[in-house]
């Protein structure tokens, strides 16, 4: 026997497959084998011919990187808060096979597999205006950041000592250091230049992502010696998840904000030339600071007339030219300030909460300030600090740019019948409920707290998850939520969608929304593996007792039973 056949693992290695497919394969009679006791042992013979696999040569884009590196940071930051939409395992399932992810990456960066359509994403800016957002693919996502990461040290290496954003951190695991950290020193150091009363200039470019041209960029790419694979990659990358020909980067992701950074340098080099001022950018954010009006003045018109030669534009109405005081004015937000030092330094509970209500409140007192509502809201959550729950509830509509911070901050109370009620009412509200990122996220919340399902909420959720116009992402979530509910028509509806939709997505999400019930069967599960790469899901699913919150990234939510 021990000459005739081999162990699963082995013939798992050599197909290129998980062992856990192998077994069910096995199981099903696809792959010819023999149980002995609780193994099974497999006929060489007769396994299907792999897939030839490609040897990574040095001279392709994918011998050029490091996966293992990337995933690292990816798993460390861009996968806990830089996904514009929750992804309804988190990517688990995937990650339990880094492998096949690997390869595949491997096979888009040398251009032989095409990257994926992206999806994308309107994100309030305000109750009323959204800007579109881009989420990738994991595969994507880790081809490009493998491609940038290959060049971020070099690109480093020219970043001037004024640029404060998308600088890499020391730490290995950590790709870029803190935003809020940087963003913080940037302050500083303008602070510290008008301290020798002088003027300043501030100014931001319009749609600085959207903006950023290809043919540009792949130039500079050039220059800096990238290798052509890389520039290859690079750019058909960019060519597919555009949606305006030759233009724009996906802004979520760190590999952006380092190629934004770098499609900047040029532009830095000439602001940092300029005798007389002094120059401070972080990302697309930039300070000016001068002895005068007219250097100030002269200063922004190189500033502008060097942005358009890179096809950006600085907005005129976030343009300022502002004399000492009045420049220390903006750069201090006294309020934010004092509750910084009060949640940081100060002993007393009571105070640390008293002063962060008050900041969220001055926030909401006529259009929403983001930035203040944001750090505010943030560090109530960590508090448990109920003061502002009724505020948060009555304008969620108005909060809607601060993403999954409202749902977070909501859910300790989210069992509470009022506060049930009125994301109930929300929700059913269509004059208030007008973002489906913003409704996708309050809906994960639900997920995390299935105490808080009212009928109104699942009416809700109904219509989004069974809606063929909906948004995949959504829709995933929404099933998910009408899924608690483990009603015989609810079920039948997700068995449907699960045998019979073709968008990975949206059956993806009815699979695990069945698996949430209890009510994924045989039957099910061999129809819905006609989607490639369903069966990861399906592996990472058997037997689990537990799936990931949608909200916090170290939290699992018990599904007593498994399936």
């Amino acid at each position: 026997m021990d000459d005739e056949f081999i162990t699963v693992e082995e013939a798992a290695s050599r197909l290129g497959a998980s062992v856990a497919t192998v077994r069910r394969k096995c199981a099903a009679g696809e792959i010819v084998a023999t149980k002995v006791g609780k193994a099974w042992l497999v006929d060489p013979a007769a396994l299907p011919r792999p897939a030839r696999r490609r040897t990574r040569r040095v001279s392709s884009a994918s011998g050029l990187v490091d996966f293992a590196h990337s995933m690292r940071h990816l798993r460390s930051q861009d996968l806990v808060r830089d996904i514009w939409v929750p992804d309804i395992l988190r990517f688990a399932d995937d990650l339990a096979d880094v492998g096949r992810i690997e390869a595949a990456a491997a096979s888009r960066l040398d251009l032989v597999e095409p990257f994926d359509s992206p999806t994308i994403v309107p994100i309030p800016k305000s109750a009323i205006f959204q800007r579109n957002a881009t989420n990738l693919t994991l595969v994507d996502r880790l081809a490009y950041h493998a491609a940038v990461l290959a060049l971020s040290s070099r690109i480093e290496a020219q970043t001037g000592d004024g640029v404060f954003s998308a600088r890499l951190a020391s730490e290995r695991n950590r790709f870029l250091r803190p935003g809020a950290e940087s963003w913080v020193r940037w302050k500083k150091a303008v602070e510290v230049e008008l301290g020798l009363d002088r003027w300043m200039a501030e100014t931001d470019i319009t749609s600085f992502f959207d903006c950023i041209h290809h043919t540009i960029l792949m130039q500079d790419l050039e220059n800096l010696g990238a290798a052509p694979p890389l520039r290859s990659a690079i750019r058909e990358m960019l060519k597919t998840w555009s949606t305006t020909p030759n233009t724009g980067i996906p802004q979520g992701p760190d590999a952006s904000r380092v190629l934004a950074n770098f499609y900047m340098l040029p532009i830095d080099e000439v602001m940092a030339a300029l005798p007389d001022v002094e120059y401070f950018r972080y990302m697309d954010d930039m300070r000016i600071v001068s002895p005068d009006r007219h250097s100030a003045i002269a200063a922004l018109r190189v500033l502008d007339v060097e942005c358009r030669k890179r096809n950006l534009y600085l907005s005129t109405k976030k343009t300022q030219l502002l004399d000492n005081a009045a420049a220390k004015d903006a750069l201090t937000d006294d309020l934010i300030d004092s509750a910084r030092y009060t949640f940081e330094h100060g002993k007393d509970p009571a105070e640390k909460r008293n002063e962060l209500k008050k900041l969220f409140r001055k926030a909401m007192s006529e259009e929403v300030d983001a930035r203040r509502a944001k750090f505010s809201i943030y560090r109530l959550r960590s508090l448990r600090e109920k003061g502002v729950l009724g505020l948060v509830m009555k304008r969620l509509d108005e909060l809607a740019p601060l993403g999954w911070l409202l749902p977070a901050y909501i859910l300790p109370w989210l069992r509470n019948p009022n506060t049930a009620t009125a994301l109930e009412e929300f929700f059913e509200d269509p004059e208030r409920n007008t973002s489906d990122y913003l409704s996708t996220w309050l809906l994960a919340a639900v997920l995390d707290e299935p105490h808080a399902v009212t009928e109104g909420i699942l009416r809700y959720a109904r219509a989004v998850a069974f809606d063929a116009t909906a948004r995949p992402y959504h829709r995933a979530v929404a099933m998910n939520v009408v899924s608690l509910a483990r009603t015989r028509r609810d079920l039948d509806r997700l068995r449907a969608t699960a045998t019979s939709e073709y968008d990975p997505e949206v059956v993806r999400g009815a699979l695990v929304a069945l698996f949430r019930a209890h009510a994924l069967d045989r039957a099910v599960a061999d129809r819905a593996r006609r989607i490639d790469g369903i069966d990861s899901t399906l592996d990472y699913l058997r037997g689990r007792k537990s799936l990931p919150s949608l909200i916090f990234s170290t939290v699992q939510n018990p599904v007593a039973g498994g399936a």
